[in-house]
């Protein structure tokens, strides 16, 4: 299995342009839902996948769930 290490830098609410880890040309936007952060990255090519990642804090564990 490979990893992939990555970093994103954001503002919440606010868009930027970039690449998704596997290449795909994304516009990304992070927003915060209670103890939530939501990464929704849209595909910029029609016909490719847009993701949604959420990352929830609880306590001293983060849970992440990939769609």
């Amino acid at each position: 299995m490979m990893m992939k290490r990555i970093e994103l830098t954001f503002k919440l609410n606010k868009g930027l342009k970039g690449k998704s880890p596997d290449g795909r040309n994304v516009k990304t936007k992070v927003t915060k839902e209670g103890d939530s952060f939501i990464c929704i990255q849209s595909a910029v090519k029609q016909g490719e996948k847009s993701t949604k990642i959420v990352r929830e804090f609880k306590g001293d564990e983060m849970i992440q769930t990939s769609s």
